[in-house]
């Protein structure tokens, strides 16, 4: 690295009454910093270069079943399903065909989980007013708004936003649906990132994407609204 010198031979450094090697360490705290920040943004790019799948032939998403339902997965998500009883479902899909790290460098945690309700649980209302009060229980998340959607008499959509351990921003979706044979089933959704991300969010295109996998549960024999997916996938894509 060259340093610019002034006619008298001494550097501009010196002129300005910098020591020469703190400006030396200074630039190399910016070069770093600029290092760091090329990094980032290599990273959130090769990230959504492979939202596409792995080949024109492969399918953007895959069937998985629940009971008597069906409900679309993202392809290639890592598959833990029946890990305890109960838990039909269990995905995770953390930097496959999403960005391992949010806009902000922060790693990206998302997945989703789909369980049968108690078996106690007898109505709409009282599985979403139970997983309403479930959400203020953990003492790690900083519950900071909480909103529900009607999907006719059968099912609801449940939305916390939390601020998790003081660090990360997350949200949670949780979709409640009666199957026709009376029993309640919850699909969840998790999206976690920096605390200053703007993707742990429901007006997001990312979490918009997820739930359009989250509300996709069926008990029709023919599967999941493939038009609401593709337009799901077609409103994410188009983003970047």
């Amino acid at each position: 690295m060259t340093t610019d010198v002034s006619n008298d031979g001494r550097s501009l450094a010196d002129m300005r009454g910098v020591p020469r090697s703190v400006s030396k360490r200074r630039d190399r705290q910016l070069m770093r910093a600029a290092c760091l920040a090329c990094a980032i943004v290599l990273a959130v790019v090769v990230g959504f270069a492979s939202f596409s799948p792995a080949s024109s032939a492969e399918p953007l998403w895959e069937i998985a079943v629940a009971g008597n339902g069906r409900i679309a997965v993202p392809t290639g998500w890592r598959k833990m399903d029946g890990i305890r009883p109960g838990l039909a479902i269990y995905r995770l899909g953390d930097g496959i065909g999403v960005p391992i790290t949010d806009e902000t460098g922060e790693p990206l945690q998302i997945g989703i989980v789909v369980e049968s309700a108690s078996p106690d649980a007898s109505t709409l209302e009282a599985v979403t007013e139970a997983l309403k009060r479930d959400a203020r229980r953990d003492p790690r998340l900083d519950l900071k708004n909480q909103t529900v959607q009607s999907f006719g008499s059968e099912a609801a959509l449940l939305s916390n936003e939390y601020i998790k351990e003081k660090s990360r921003r997350s949200l949670q979706m949780k979709f409640v649906s009666r199957a026709p044979d009376g029993k309640f089933w919850i699909v969840s959704g998790f999206l976690v990132g920096g605390i200053n991300s703007a993707w742990p969010a429901p007006a997001s295109k990312l979490a918009s994407w997820l739930r359009a996998h989250v509300t996709s549960l069926s008990w029709d024999n023919n599967g999941p609204d493939t038009a609401k997916l593709d337009a799901a996938y077609k409103a994410f894509r188009g983003q970047y």
